[in-house]
């Protein structure tokens, strides 16, 4: 027998006061009295316990020195030699991936793992070591102890992620854990397929049954190349079940529903849907539907769709109703009339020059509508002689939907381009009527019709070649910010700004403070919905710096396909087998039993 705290035998000490108290006890007196003939009476009544009377005051004092004894050697803590060398290590593997928020078992697969973990805990000696390790985010959640405790609330206080599971890399963990153990052993409690002919000291726990599952595997979104305004929606829907399903697919833009989209699967269809919208408002885009299905996570997606920003044009003419009114109808578009060329203007403003006399066209981005006069860059050279639109470029974002062919434009201008350029409608002998030049200084558009006595102005086509021009000045090509699929680390490069401190908010609203340098690493990202992150105030006044948004899906088809079959190990291999509790409680249990006993034989009168 060995004793974890064998400096508690000194307790046994003890025992010297206590046979001391026994040998100064308290004697009898001796009293005279006339005559013994009651006493002799009494004697006589008394004489069946009288064997007992004698006795008892040694039999008190056994007890409290087996009491003593009993209460040292709990405190030394015994274990016997054959409990030493069976002492276990075990390392429990508890998956805590989406799939496990399965309800197929009631209330869920992950409730189950962590009943299963804490009945195994139950069985274990007070001796054996135990860590647990969780499989979303690959971690050691408690490293090998025996403190019952710790581990019982670990257990409890996991939680279930939507995280895929890397069940390969957690196992990996575990088994180094307990890798130089005498007894060690590794069990692993999920609902996914475990290949075990490379590990024998795991053993697995399987649940769930064949319950089916709808699922969104995708969602993205983006801004259309061709119209500024109108977007598109990339859904994926997949059926994970062996019989057909029928939802209503509810799309919705900054909590606004835009459609509802009725859509029926057949059993085990993965279909793709392309959704057009029109809208320059933007924000959290939503994808959901409404279903009783095992997995609730993947009924729902969120995706961030860019806003049009607001465009600044300043407008200089002698006065064009049909140009201004085109240009009002262009949502997003503030427009600054003036009468002449400002100084100064900002790089993103665009500016719009209409039969003016400038001669020296700022750099930036600038259209100019029906020149009139040399400038830097070109040189006039009459009148075209035959304005008919014989031959436009089709393949460039500034003539998309747009059909100028056969247009008559009377009074267009000649204009001869210094630089080289792009030509994207010409007459019949080959003069420009709307030409195009960017570098990298400049963006510029040339369109040398008089809109007065042209019928352009009137045809559908003016709208939409002044809207594409807006867009080509703006860049616009189809922006998207991609959604991120749970588990991954992003990257986030930081604009150049005074914040260091950022305030990292999860989807559940629990928040966490990040330092960043010019770069920022956020992740695992094991919840799905909106993160985002907010600057804190810099050191200077006044800063502002724009918050991060990152919309964050369940894109595993795996963890979607909830379908798995329950195969369970026997528990009875991991249990510490007799005395799992440890020598000093039913020592402690003794010695309270004795401690009743002698209470019951010395302190309790007799009575015949």
């Amino acid at each position: 027998m060995q004793f974890a705290a064998p400096q508690a035998l000194y307790w046994l000490l003890l025992a010297l006061p206590i046979m001391g108290f026994f040998l100064l006890r308290q004697r009898r007196r001796r009293v005279a009295v006339p005559s013994v003939m009651f006493w002799e009476q009494v004697y006589e009544e008394d004489r069946p316990r009288w064997w007992w009377r004698r006795l008892r005051h040694v039999v008190s004092l056994l007890l409290q020195l087996l009491l003593l004894l009993l209460l040292a050697l709990a405190l030394a803590n015994p274990v016997f030699s054959w409990q030493a060398d069976q002492v276990r290590t075990v390392a429990l593997v508890i998956d805590n991936s989406a799939s496990m928020a399965a309800t197929d078992i009631t209330p869920s697969r992950f409730a189950w793992a962590k009943r299963e973990a804490l009945n195994l805990l139950d069985t274990l000696r007070e001796s054996d070591q135990v860590s647990v390790v969780t499989t979303a985010v690959p971690q050691v959640e408690l490293g090998l102890t025996g403190h019952r405790k710790t581990i019982r609330q670990t257990i409890q206080e996991l939680r279930c992620t939507d995280a895929p599971g890397q069940l390969d890399q957690a196992m990996v963990m575990a088994r180094r854990l307990v890798g130089g153990a005498k007894n060690g052993s590794v069990l692993v409690l999920t609902d996914q397929v475990v290949q075990l002919e490379e590990y024998s000291e795991v053993s697995v726990m399987t649940c769930g049954t064949n319950a089916g599952n709808v699922a969104i595997t995708q969602l993205q979104s983006r801004r259309n190349l061709d119209d500024r305004l109108g977007f598109q929606v990339f859904v994926e829907l997949s059926n994970f079940s062996d019989e057909s399903r029928k939802i209503q697919l509810e799309i919705s833009l900054g909590g606004n529903l835009l459609d509802v989209v009725p859509v029926e699967l057949a059993a085990e269809e993965q279909r793709r849907l392309i959704l057009d919208y029109n809208s320059p408002e933007g924000g959290e885009l939503i994808a959901t539907f409404e279903l009783e299905d095992a997995l609730a996570s993947d009924n729902r997606t969120v995706a961030i769709l860019t806003p049009v920003p607001p465009q600044q044009v300043v407008l200089v003419s002698p006065g064009s109703l049909f140009l201004e009114n085109v240009l009002a109808a262009i949502p997003r578009i503030e427009v600054v009339r003036r009468d002449d060329v400002p100084p100064e203007l900002p790089v993103s403003t665009i500016l719009i020059l209409h039969r003016t006399d400038v001669s020296e066209i700022p750099q930036g981005r600038v259209m100019v509508i029906d020149p009139v006069v040399d400038s830097n860059l070109w040189k006039m050279d009459g009148v075209v002689a035959d304005p008919i639109v014989v031959k436009q470029v089709e393949n460039s974002p500034l003539m998309t939907h747009v059909n100028l062919r056969d247009l008559t434009f009377p009074g267009a201008r000649r204009v001869r381009m210094n630089d080289p350029h792009e030509t994207l409608a010409e007459s019949l002998d080959g003069d420009p009527l709307y030409l195009a030049k960017q570098t990298s200084d400049r963006s510029l558009l040339v369109l040398p019709v008089d809109l007065d006595r042209s019928d352009l102005p009137l045809r559908t086509a003016f709208p939409i070649l002044v809207a594409n021009a807006i867009a080509w000045f703006q860049g616009v090509q189809g922006e998207m910010k991609s959604t991120v699929a749970t588990g991954e680390v992003r990257t986030l490069r930081l604009p150049q700004t005074a914040n260091r401190q950022w305030q990292l908010v999860r989807p559940d609203g629990i928040t966490r403070m990040l330092t960043a340098g010019e770069e920022l690493v956020v992740g695992p990202l094991d919840q799905c919905g909106l993160w985002m992150l907010e600057p804190q105030l810099g050191e200077s006044e006044g800063e502002v710096a724009t918050p991060i948004q990152i919309a964050c899906n369940l894109a595993d088809s795996n963890e979607s396909d909830v379908r798995t079959v329950a195969t369970e190990a026997s528990p009875a291999s991991f249990a510490g087998g007799w005395g799992t509790r440890p020598l000093w409680l039913y020592l402690v249990l003794l010695a309270v039993l004795g401690s009743a006993i002698e209470w019951y034989l010395y302190q309790r009168r007799w009575v015949g």
